[in-house]
This record gives structure tokens, C-alpha cells and sequence, in this order.
């Protein structure tokens, strides 16, 4: 499913002016993914929001004085496990990873999401799509401290040990917190770029999307998922339990 947000500029020349960036997010369910994308992209907080289904989000939004074309994807998941496709590992020039202070479960999945993300962009170190993907590691939920179940150090600890930018917020009573965390991870996507062949960094975004988007009554198979466990086992970054 595609969204378009209000702020989407649909002008050629106008977006042509624009840089660009691919954001996905990831965590465990009843985390918050969607309130902070609603959040970052209209400065709304939703309270409640189940959806078992992939959002993407197309947006311009303003970073430092310039406009960004952004197309995020807000991608569905278990509460134990988080899976990706295969090609969405290859279009993402940034991931956020969302996990709750208040569930240590929902902490372990996000760490097995940084472990999996910064291996896989490792491992590919030769492609410009993987290498390098600025990750954001993102605690949210920080108003419910009275149930708070994991200590800050320790999501600090964890983004350090893998390179990654960690901020703890609220979507419900941070709203610039999110924003400026967020921006920032725009800010690295566009410095890579001024950095990076525009040759070498395009891909076939329409083509993707039509196979992750539009799998529903068609006869062609379905995409290959991977999940992230999966994929870090593969490529040795995960260790057995």
C-alpha cells in the first residue's frame, strides 16, 4: 500500500531541485513505528494504530533550509521476529530501528535488527546501495518511565557497539526530538550522496515497489522474504544461542 502524505510535491522541476532518501523502518510490533512517522511527516500523534500491512510515505520535507524527496517504508511485523525482503535490504539508504523502554522484548528484536542491518551493509561493502547506511537506533515511549524495563545504557551500549546514532524520545510528547533525530538521518543520507556517483546510486525504485506492493492476486510467486535472525546468521554476524 502507497500513502502520500500532503506535503508530497508532484511538480518535476520542483522535485528535480530536491535531494532525495529511502527510509525504512523496522521494529517489533506496539512499538510506536507509525506514530512517529505520522509524527515526523504532519507533527500529529496517533495513539492507537495496529496495521498488519506496509506503508510507504511519500513526503517533501524541509532538512537544514533544502527539501528532501522522502519515500518511507513502514514495514509490518511480529512481535518476535522482523522480516524484510530481500530488495528492500538493497533499496534502503537509511534504517530506523524503533524498539519501547518499556518492553525488553521489543529491545532484543531491535538489537537483532542493528546486528543484521550494519552486517548486511558490511558484508556488501562494494555496493553503494548497502554501503555505509546511516542506522538510527530510536527508543521510543521515554514518557512511561514508571514502567520503564530498559535502561538507557543500555540502548547507548548497543548502538555504540554496532556504529550506529541512538536517541531515546516520544512520539506522544517529543515532537521536536523526533523531528531533529530524524532530519539528521536525512543529513547523512545527502552528505553520503554528495559523496557517491549519482550513476551508481540509482535504482529501479518503481519496479521494487510494484513486486513488494502489489503481490496480492497476481500469479506471479511471491518475493523471497528473509528475516533479519536469517540474514546475519548467513553472513556470520549473529551469534548461536
Amino acid at each position: 500500500m502507497v500513502r502520500d502524505t500532503k506535503f508530497r510535491m508532484r511538480s518535476p522541476d520542483r522535485e528535480s531541485q530536491c535531494g532525495q532518501a529511502r527510509l525504512v523502518v523496522v521494529g517489533s510490533k506496539a512499538v510506536g513505528k507509525s506514530a512517529l512517522t505520522v509524527r515526523y511527516l504532519t507533527k500529529r500523534f496517533i495513539g492507537e494504530y495496529q496495521s498488519d500491512t506496509d506503508m510507504i510515505y511519500r513526503a517533501t520535507m524541509p532538512v537544514d533550509g533544502s527539501k528532501v524527496s522522502l519515500e518511507l517504508l513502514d514495514l509490518s511485523s511480529n512481535l518476535d521476529e522482523v522480516v524484510v525482503p530481500r530488495e528492500t535490504m538493497a533499496w534502503a539508504e537509511a534504517w530506523l530501528v524503533v524498539y519501547s523502554i518499556t518492553s525488553r522484548d521489543s529491545f532484543r528484536v531491535a538489537a537483532r535488527a542493528v546486528e543484521a542491518v550494519t552486517g548486511s551493509c558490511e558484508g556488501d561493502s562494494t555496493s553503494p546501495s548497502t554501503a555505509g547506511t546511516p542506522v538510527l537506533l530510536m527508543a521510543n515511549k521515554k514518557d512511561l518511565e514508571h514502567i520503564r524495563q530498559v535502561p538507557e545504557s543500555e540502548g547507548r551500549r548497543l548502538a555504540d557497539q554496532y556504529g550506529c546514532s541512538f536517541v531515546e524520545v516520544s512520539a506522544a510528547e517529543m515532537v521536536s526530538q523526533v523531528n531533529d533525530s530524524i532530519d539528521g538521518l536525512l543529513r547523512q543520507v545527502s552528505n553520503q550522496k554528495g559523496q557517491t556517483s549519482p550513476r551508481l546510486r540509482k535504482l529501479s525504485v518503481s519496479k521494487m515497489f510494484n513486486q513488494l506492493m502489489n503481490r496480492n492476486n497476481q500469479d506471479k510467486p511471491s518475493m523471497a522474504r528473509v528475516s533479519l535472525r536469517d540474514r546475519a546468521r548467513k553472513r556470520g554476524h549473529l551469534r548461536q544461542s
